[in-house]
């Protein structure tokens, strides 16, 4: 988790522009991580997302496709649900990423996502795992 956590922050610092002085980083967000108390379906009333479903987002020449596989990933000890979420400007597929997990007591949870750009023309590693969105 401290990985995570240092990861997090140099990504953070990066987004920031790189200067400690240009923004404030919260490092004591550190939640407790039990896999245990992740369910397998993420049933949410209000974020279901149920394998088999695509959600589909457009606006201002951007289109986002959300597709629930029905795969899942191991992360941090859980066994998360792998949705495909594609970003496209124009019909040019510009990101390509795979994410999520909800809890016993209902809260969905953001692990973090293995992301592929099309504008480098690059496929980054996958990014440090966190917490909740």
């Amino acid at each position: 988790m401290r990985l995570s956590l240092v990861a997090s922050s140099l990504l953070s610092l990066a987004a920031c522009g790189g200067s400690e002085d240009s923004c404030t980083i919260d490092t004591s967000y550190d939640p407790v991580i039990d896999p245990a108390r992740f369910a397998t379906t993420i049933d949410h009333p209000l974020f279901p997302l149920t394998p088999g479903a695509t959600f589909v987002y457009e606006g201002g020449g951007e289109r986002i496709e959300v597709e629930v596989t029905t795969d899942r990933e191991m992360i941090l000890g859980i066994s998360a649900v792998v949705v495909r979420d594609t970003a496209s400007i124009d019909g040019e597929v510009i990101e390509d990423t795979f994410d999520w997990a909800q809890d016993l007591d209902d809260n969905v949870w953001y692990l973090g996502e293995d992301t592929r750009s099309s504008r480098t023309g690059k496929s980054p590693a996958p990014r440090a795992r966190g917490g909740p969105a």
